[in-house]
């Protein structure tokens, strides 16, 4: 399983809670215009840098910094500072957002910062700014949520307005378990497009059946079948303006795939992290033309697109199969490495995650 380095973090295991506001009819009021405001001046600040053409957080804070606070009078110094540096995240993150200025909703999330918001974890209540001055509001939630808020390190808060419900989503900080050494091997996991995951013991995961977050992509292979009916119908055509067309399509197509392979990769690490559960990366190259029995590599191995046979010994199978396998067996090769004992008899200093080559295995 090919894996961005991104991927992997380096301290602790970061997670979302959601809790709800209980805020007075005033308390809501009051709210209302802390998102009003940090939103109005998130545009005009966001009008301000693409006009200016500074993107850098650094660069847009020297340049609008006193200006926002001379135009918002109602939006304290952190305020601003937030503002600002949401403002350089959405210009770093959309290359969209180059082509105009970005414009925030007026009703959309408001990040909040230490600085702009505490908890008396013991009271459940939350002290907010807002441009009038601190409030206190009570909050509530489900059990593991305000037992995760009570004992784990805070992150950044967004404050969202949603049906007339006032809620926080709070980003907390969990333990890094550690690692249990794998014991039977590792569970192989190989990324494609016509499969988006198929592991080691052969089990294939398209779509809905993918774990978590990533079930909201079961609309992929229906999108892939309509664009495969578009594409048929533009070569009927042969036009300049159909092969043109083409070419955007499969830019797209090929973008969206890789972000959603992207997307499980973090998706499978974050749950091995949680759990304890040993994985490493290797070197996917080649995968698909090795034979796991003999080891012959050629790329006659693959007759067809998704079929594997090998030359040497005959084995048949899954293309996609036979490369979870290959990685199964890269990443037992690859934990032995790592943590083979210096010939000094000192013990080896483990790499850190993200120093390994690139693609994945898990530990069972």
């Amino acid at each position: 399983m090919t894996l961005r380095k991104s991927a992997v973090k380096q301290a602790g295991c970061s997670s979302a809670v959601q809790v709800r506001l209980t805020p007075t009819p005033e308390q809501a009021v009051r709210l209302a215009a802390a998102v009003a405001v940090c939103n109005t001046a998130a545009t005009y600040a966001s009008r301000i840098a693409w006009e200016q053409g500074v993107f850098g957080q650094l660069a847009l804070h020297r340049l609008i910094y006193r200006h926002l606070r001379d135009h918002f009078a109602d939006l304290g110094a952190q305020a601003t500072v937030r503002t600002i540096a949401r403002v350089a995240d959405v210009y770093a993150n959309r290359r969209s957002t180059r082509k105009r200025a970005h414009v925030f909703r007026p009703h959309a999330a408001v990040p909040y910062d230490a600085r702009m918001i505490s908890f008396n974890r013991d009271a459940r209540i939350a002290s907010v700014w807002t441009p009038a001055g601190r409030i206190h509001v009570a909050y509530t939630g489900r059990d593991s949520d305000l037992k995760a808020i009570a004992t784990l390190p805070i992150g950044e808060c967004d404050l969202i307005e949603r049906n007339g419900l006032w809620l926080l989503q709070v980003a907390v900080t969990l333990p890094r378990p550690d690692f249990a050494e794998p014991v039977n091997g590792f569970l192989g996991v190989d990324q494609g497009t016509a499969n988006l995951t198929v592991t080691s013991d052969g089990e294939v995961l398209p779509g809905k059946t993918l774990p978590g977050t990533i079930e909201n992509n079961g609309h992929i292979r229906g999108l892939r079948d309509r664009r495969h009916r578009q594409r048929r119908r533009l070569q009927a055509k042969g036009t300049s303006a159909a092969r043109r067309r083409l070419r955007t399509l499969a830019g797209r197509e090929s973008r969206m795939m890789k972000d959603v392979n992207h997307q499980i990769s973090k998706h499978l690490v974050r749950k091995a992290e949680r759990a304890g559960i040993a994985f490493t990366t290797v070197d996917p190259a080649y995968t698909s033309q090795t034979c796991p029995r003999c080891g012959h590599v050629t790329r006659l191995n693959r007759p067809e697109r998704g079929t594997f046979r090998c030359r040497s010994c005959d084995l048949a199978g899954h293309a996609d199969h036979i490369a979870a396998i290959n990685i199964a067996n890269r990443g037992v090769e690859g934990w032995g490495a790592i943590n083979r004992p210096h010939a000094t008899g000192l013990p080896s200093a483990r790499r850190a995650p993200e120093s390994k080559p690139q693609t994945s295995t898990r530990g069972r």
